[in-house]
């Protein structure tokens, strides 16, 4: 169980730092948006892009991250509950890892 919550924790804290990223990286580039659905099946035809962390931000927005299998290429997706089946990408990016101290199983338990 401690195990569960560590990890738990420890996607919570990629999806925290990662928004903080984007939130200052948005006012300098404008979002992308469009349906959902062509938007998940595009970063999966085009960059094979896999669904790899969710989370929810305090207004209720969805905060997604897609990564290639192998780190090559991520991407940043919200969803707003004011907009149903419409995703914006906010950021995206290269060489995506995730940190030593962060990978280590249990750490936050």
């Amino acid at each position: 169980m401690r195990q569960i919550i560590g990890r738990i924790l420890f996607f919570l804290a990629i999806a925290l730092v990662l928004l903080a990223f984007v939130a200052s990286a948005r006012a300098q580039q404008p979002s992308q948006c469009g349906p959902y659905a062509m938007m998940a099946e595009g970063l999966a035809k085009e960059y094979s892009e896999r669904l790899a962390f969710v989370a929810l931000a305090p207004d209720g927005r969805r905060i997604e991250l897609w990564v290639s299998p192998a780190g090559e290429t991520f991407s940043l997706v919200i969803e707003h509950p004011a907009l149903p089946g419409i995703a914006c990408m906010i950021g995206s990016g290269s060489d995506f890892r995730v940190a030593p101290d962060m990978a280590k199983p249990g750490r936050g338990a």
